[in-house]
């Protein structure tokens, strides 16, 4: 196997709060997506003994510049409205 490059950043903590972008490449393009992200869940409820997940996922596709910004600006203001969520509970 090929030596390959680190992809982490020197002396970053990657387990501080922070925004993470994520692409998974899978070999020959086999697993369809739902595998992934059942596995993904998977994988970290057993290792943090817990399940922590929402039911399902949403997957969209992007298709142009107009809905990439739509879709950082959802993501981007998201937790400034969880007070008005129906499920939010003042601490």
């Amino acid at each position: 196997m090929p030596v390959r490059k680190q992809n982490r950043l020197k002396d970053y903590d990657y387990g501080s709060n922070g925004v993470y972008f994520i692409t998974i490449c899978t070999k020959y393009r086999t697993p369809t997506l739902s595998n992934v992200v059942r596995q993904f869940k998977s994988f970290v409820t057993k290792r943090i003994g817990v399940s922590i997940w929402q039911k399902s996922f949403y997957d969209h596709i992007v298709r142009n510049e107009r809905d990439y910004r739509e879709i950082w600006n959802y993501i981007d203001s998201n937790p400034n409205e969880w007070f008005k969520d129906e499920l939010y509970i003042k601490k």
